[in-house]
């Protein structure tokens, strides 16, 4: 079955490929371009941790790493929110243009208001490797997969 892969980003958003076609789709000799079987195209759902990359989007934005304005979590060490909705076990705010990127300034800040601005944490928290957290979508994933066998 002929099929499209809708994308659900770890910022919230979805993206759709274009028709990926099966073993039994044909070319079209007039226009030499695919043509679809004749089943009904379906959708599989791929759960990727990637971002959509634009700059409408929040988490995009912030480079995949937030600290949440409302219960302040996101800057200690190994306190991360990857995803559009806070970490924080009862929190459950969605990330908005009110909080903050978890950036090294952001983090001295918010240490800074806690009164541990000298602490080796900070330092920990600030060095933290979070360079994979930034990844944006490839839409370009799929042209190698244009047929299945």
């Amino acid at each position: 079955m002929c099929h499209r892969n809708e994308y659900h980003l770890r910022c919230g958003h979805v993206v759709t490929s274009g028709i990926l076609h099966c073993s039994s789709a044909s070319i079209n000799s007039s226009t030499n371009r695919w043509r679809k079987c004749s089943r009904r195209t379906g959708k599989i759902a791929v759960q990727s941790d990637e971002l959509c990359g634009k700059s409408e989007c929040c988490l995009s934005s912030y480079e995949g790493r937030w600290i949440c304005c409302r219960c302040k979590y996101g800057y200690q060490h190994e306190e991360v929110n990857r995803n559009a909705i806070c970490a924080k076990g009862r929190c459950s705010h969605k990330v908005c243009w009110k909080c903050l990127a978890r950036t090294e300034d952001n983090i001295r800040d918010m240490y800074a208001e806690d009164g541990n601005e000298n602490s080796e944490e900070v330092e920990e928290a600030v060095n933290e490797d979070t360079s994979l957290d930034s990844i944006v979508f490839d839409s370009r994933v799929d042209d190698d997969d244009a047929v299945e066998s």
